[in-house]
């Protein structure tokens, strides 16, 4: 029979191995993880190139403007141009399928709030309508959007607005209860964005009224949902290319004029190269951008703010990434896509 203190020693032996075993595995373990990460901080691996699935994208095509050079200073809180990432999604536009009886749904449509007077085809895609008012609406039977318009400025100034026609929180849900009546798609608009102005006649132009009391009209500006977390930008300022412009009829709102210009993004995305901060402020300063100023002035811009957005333009395929830089009263587009100079 084994002796207790033979039976202790063999215990010791096979202790001591596989404290040693244990010291070289996680030496081993520590090496090669300690190398993984000393490459990971030193040696990163770059990421995938971007998929650009789409291929070569058509060319950003801002509206044309007059030549313009602005000197430009970097005011930003750190005083640099941001980090911008190396890559954005493009999306694809929905479009809606081709359908044999699109007209007649829209007439339908149109005809329920009141637009089906003097039918007119403007062209293949394009007709016009009117109501008892002669105000005119010219509808996209394949895109669905739509203009309407009358001679407002022209005609007898209507009184001061009151009863709803004057509320301005009610706006926006006057708008998109007119835009749902005849089937618009208004599920990404955005109602906290959504803005309204109050509007006089003056000398036979349109412009700002001081207050409600003053106020012959009110405009509200709808605008969509950010995409992917980003604004998306239109050809135009503080303005939207969805609105509509109400005058009081009876103490209810009657719209004059208008327009919904909407694209929406499909489920198809791509990521493609974009530019970084400083190459896009380098197009700024050699005029390659779209710039919208409120007020010209001499010396410097500053440039308080570099972000980036989609830009939707007239007959859009695509959803196409800008780099947007803002100062007091100043904004500029610049494509940023490498792909697409």
């Amino acid at each position: 029979m084994a002796k207790l203190a033979d039976i202790d020693s063999v215990i010791r032996a096979i202790l001591r191995i596989a404290g040693v075993a244990f010291v070289v595995v996680a030496a081993i373990f520590l090496f090669f993880k300690g190398g993984q990460i000393f490459k990971n901080i030193f040696f990163p691996t770059p990421p995938p190139p971007p998929e650009e699935k789409f291929g070569k994208l058509p060319p950003l095509a801002f509206p044309t403007q007059s030549p313009q050079r602005f000197t430009y200073r970097i005011n930003t809180l750190s005083g640099k141009l941001p980090a911008l990432p190396d890559r954005m999604k493009v999306y694809k536009v929905s479009q809606a399928p081709a359908s044999l009886v699109a007209l007649t749904s829209v007439r339908e449509s149109l005809r329920n709030v009141g637009y089906s007077q003097n039918e007119k085809k403007i062209s293949e895609a394009v007709y016009k309508w009117s109501n008892s008012n002669g105000t005119t609406i010219t509808y996209n039977t394949v895109n669905n959007n739509f203009r309407i318009s009358s001679n407002f400025l022209s005609a007898t100034p209507p009184r001061r607005l009151i009863g709803n026609a004057a509320i301005a929180s009610d706006a926006y849900d006057e708008a998109t209860r007119f835009l749902g009546s005849i089937g618009e798609d208004v599920k990404d608009l955005d109602p906290t964005a959504a803005r309204a102005i109050y509007l006089k006649i003056e000398n036979g132009n349109i412009i700002g009224a001081a207050s409600q009391n003053d106020a012959q009209f009110i405009r509200v500006d709808l605008y969509q949902k950010p995409l992917d977390k980003k604004t998306i930008y239109y050809s135009v300022q503080n303005q939207s290319p969805t609105y509509f412009i109400y005058k009081d009829e009876g103490g209810l709102p009657q719209i004059v004029d208008g327009a919904f210009f909407h694209y929406s993004a499909s489920s198809e995305s791509s990521d493609y190269a974009i530019k970084t901060a400083d190459q896009a402020f380098n197009d700024l300063e050699q005029g390659n951008a779209f710039v919208l100023s409120e007020k010209r002035k001499s010396g410097a811009i500053d440039i308080t703010d570099v972000t980036l957005g989609y830009y939707i333009g007239d007959n859009p395929e695509y959803f196409l990434p800008i780099i947007v830089f803002h100062g007091g009263g100043f904004t500029a587009y610049v494509n940023a896509l490498v792909s697409s100079q």
